[in-house]
């Protein structure tokens, strides 16, 4: 509301789909350009609040099939599991390489959703264990990423994690 308000011209952001989704409608309204650098989710530009909506990134989709794929080449034999967070990233992401992936005769092992920013992932981990899971393509953030690995490598599993851009920090 405050950069509406304002005599503002151009704004670089939101860092979310969650956040620029909502935004862009405000700022269409206002005849504001809003330029998202990290807001991958498909509908932010497929329903296009206005014509100043814009992103700098891959979408969400593109980078779930690209993951598909690289999981069916590289780990087509084994027990792959996919997990999301439950936001519009992490399931458009998990959903389109899950899709790409069974879209030959491979079968997702397991499907689950977590919460992100929780303090553990016990029952998720414990699935994954019961389930022989080798490799975890997941849908959410880097915290989340790194949370899972601990407990997993605590309760002595090697499995691989794989996700999208939402696990590249510095």
């Amino acid at each position: 509301g405050q950069l509406v308000s304002k005599t503002v011209a151009l704004v670089v952001g939101h860092l979310c789909s969650s956040a620029s989704i909502p935004a862009s409608a405000a700022y269409a309204d206002a005849r504001i350009i809003q330029i998202s650098p990290a807001s991958s989710v498909p509908s932010y530009t497929d329903n296009r609040a206005g014509p100043g909506t814009f992103r700098l990134c891959g979408r969400a989709d593109q980078q779930g099939q690209f993951a598909g794929a690289f999981l069916a080449r590289a780990f087509g034999g084994k027990k792959v599991a996919f997990a999301d967070d439950k936001s519009s990233y992490g399931k458009a992401l998990a959903g389109a390489a899950r899709t790409t992936f069974e879209s030959g005769d491979r079968k997702a092992t397991l499907v689950d959703e977590y919460y992100s920013g929780g303090r553990n992932y016990d029952s998720l981990v414990a699935e994954l264990k019961a389930g022989g899971i080798e490799v975890l393509y997941l849908g959410g953030g880097s915290t989340d990423a790194a949370l899972l690995a601990r407990e997993m490598k605590d309760d002595g599993m090697s499995t691989v994690i794989v996700g999208g851009d939402a696990l590249a920090v510095d």
